[in-house]
Parts: structure tokens; sequence; C-alpha cells
């Protein structure tokens, strides 16, 4: 029998199944794109199936991609509507056959379908704080030894390789114990009790960062670390791919870095 997508989908599950985790009917997790009966020539794992990681993948003989996050630029990987520009979506779904790829999200049970989110503590581990970290998800806190915030704000940025980092409140604060946060300010309001700054993941602008802004004017001795999404974790394909090589052994299993989407440029005087 040939291994297929869907061979290598069931062997995920049924190794979920043996760690005593239920697979979940409702999930967003499932193929994307592409045969699920394809043969599969090696398997690619990414954070996001972007164009140069499908390109990517080909080139190192893979002909299915593993994505954590979405590959059509919305949370259900929908098609676009009647009545909106398509020609980005049809350009992927060209590039996509021609390559002969076959495309399966595995978002929900990645993070959730194991005794700890291997996700997160993939992330806490590059910063080499695993060990100091309490908790596995938002709401996660890690000590420290005194840092100045911008000295912190530096370490994230050398660790996690990333020119995306940016801070909301007064550079010099020294900070002891860090929270971990995503998405809304209200989703991790609870993270910032008793904490010195919050880092946070896939932040919405609007309310956090305002917060932060107002509460280091307010004298209130807080601060916030953005950092991107991808630079969060992007590093965990890594460890997914390890795991996959052990129920996945016909075929190669790498995993390919997103490349950071942001560019630097000085401004003149």
């Amino acid at each position: 029998m040939s291994l297929t997508p869907q061979l290598v989908v069931t062997r995920i599950m049924e190794d979920v199944a043996r760690r005593g985790h239920t697979w979940s009917p409702e999930t967003i997790d499932g193929f994307k794109f592409g045969d699920p009966e394809r043969p599969v020539t090696g398997i690619a794992v990414t954070w996001m199936a972007t164009v140069d990681v499908v390109r990517a993948a080909a080139d190192a003989g893979a002909s299915f991609v593993i994505t954590h996050e979405p590959t059509f630029w919305n949370h259900l990987d929908a098609p676009p509507q009647d009545g909106t520009d398509a020609s980005l979506y049809t350009a992927k779904t060209r590039l996509l056959e021609e390559l002969g790829m076959t495309i399966w999200r595995f978002h929900d049970h990645h993070h959730f379908a194991f005794d700890r989110d291997p996700v997160l503590d993939d992330f806490f581990e590059r910063l080499g704080w695993l060990a100091s970290t309490s908790g596995n998800s938002i709401g996660a806190r890690t000590d420290l030894e005194p840092i100045r915030l911008a000295d912190l704000a530096e370490h994230l940025a050398r660790r996690l390789d990333t020119r995306a980092v940016r801070i909301v409140g007064d550079p010099d604060l020294l900070v002891r114990t860090v929270g971990y946060g995503a998405h809304d300010l209200a989703s991790c309001i609870d993270a910032l009790r008793g904490v010195d700054v919050i880092v946070m993941g896939e932040v919405r602008e609007w309310d956090a960062f305002e917060y932060f802004r107002d509460a280091s004017l307010l004298a209130e001795r807080k601060a916030l670390i953005d950092v991107s999404h991808a630079a969060v974790e992007s590093g965990s394909a890594t460890g997914l791919a390890n795991w996959l090589r052990g129920i996945v052994p016909e075929v190669p299993v790498i995993d390919i870095r997103v490349p950071e989407p942001y560019q630097t440029f000085a401004v003149g005087s």
C-alpha cells in the first residue's frame, strides 16, 4: 500500500489517541487543498504554507505539506465569495496544483492534543525560559533575574531570530516577572496580575497597545513586548517534524521555516 496523505493523517490521529486524547470533530484541522489519496513523496511541516514555503517543499521533493496556520488567508481557508477578487486565490491554487501539493492543516490538535502545548513549550525553550515558566497557555508566567525592558526585548529578538519586536512602556523598567498573552487584551488580562511585562503574539494593537501606553503615562509600572505571531510559533515545526518521523518512517519529513515578511529601512531626515 502506498503512503497517502490520508494514511499519514490516520496515523497522526491514532498516535494522539494512544496518548489518551480525543480527536475533536469540531475543528479547523483538515485537508485544505489537493488529493488525500495522492502518493506522498515527502512531508514538509511548516507554520504557514506560504508560496515560498510550498516552493521550497517541492524543491526538497515533498508532495504533502502540513501547516499550522491557514493557507488561504482566512481562518477557515474558505475560497473567495462571489463578487470578490479571486485572482490571488486562483494563482495560488494553480501553483499548488502544478507542484502536485496536498495541504493539511494541523492547528487545534497541535495545541491541545498533547499533555502540554508543544507550540508554547517550544517558544519558552527557545528563550531559555522553559524551566522557570509556570503554565503552558495564555497566562503562563516566567520568573527572571532583574533585567531592563529594552534588554529583555533584545533577548527575545536574538533568541527568536526576528526583527519584529516592539515595546510599549519605559525601556528602563526593571523586569522580574513576565506574563504571556495573545490576541486581544481581554483574553489575557489575568496574565497582567502580578507581572511586570506581558509578552504577546498576535497582538490586537488598538486595545493592548493603548492600555499599556496609558498605564505608563499614569505611572503604573507595566509594559508590553509585542512579537510577531510567526516568531512565537514557527519554531514548533521542528518538534512536530521530529514526532512525525517516528510515525511516518517511509518518507523524508522536513521542517521549513516561514521567511519573515517584514522589511527594515532607514528613514531619511
